[in-house]
């Protein structure tokens, strides 16, 4: 997912809003979308960057686990922030999104080399743990959303 327009993006979208990766991305047979808050999803996370891994297909039934990292890094390299490898359970019914309320500091990306050209990278490698391991890298192009 390609986040440019940094400085006008997190001037326009709120806290709480989000942009989310328009394009469904098949990991594990499931459909995933990245979920990216510029200035945090949660009240008192507006100084941070927020990162989420959602479930995007009808699919309902009994929850799997997925072990997913995500990575921050300038469009034109792969170096970067980068979460550690967490595990978590989804489900359609109950819970179809995971990640961090405080993935990195806007103060700590802007001072990065990450941040090149007012534009960064952001990648979500995914694993669906099942009886057939499946990796897969989630990456879309970007449109504005508002989560309720």
């Amino acid at each position: 997912m390609d986040a440019s327009n940094y400085s006008a993006i997190k001037k326009k979208v709120a806290n709480g809003c989000s942009i989310k990766s328009p394009r469904q991305v098949d990991a594990g047979g499931r459909s995933w979308r990245i979920i990216y808050y510029p200035n945090g999803m949660q009240p008192g996370t507006t100084e941070s960057i927020s990162l989420y891994l959602q479930l995007d297909d009808a699919a309902g039934g009994e929850g799997f686990e997925v072990q997913y990292r995500f990575v921050i890094s300038a469009p034109e390299n792969g170096l970067g922030f980068m979460s550690g490898q967490v595990v978590a359970k989804f489900n359609r019914l109950d819970k179809n999104a995971h990640g961090f309320e405080r993935f990195v500091t806007r103060d700590e990306l802007e001072k990065s080399a990450c941040l090149r050209n007012d534009a960064f990278h952001i990648r979500c490698d995914v694993t669906v743990l099942s009886r057939t391991r499946t990796r897969s890298s989630v990456e879309a192009a970007a449109e504005e959303t508002s989560l309720v």
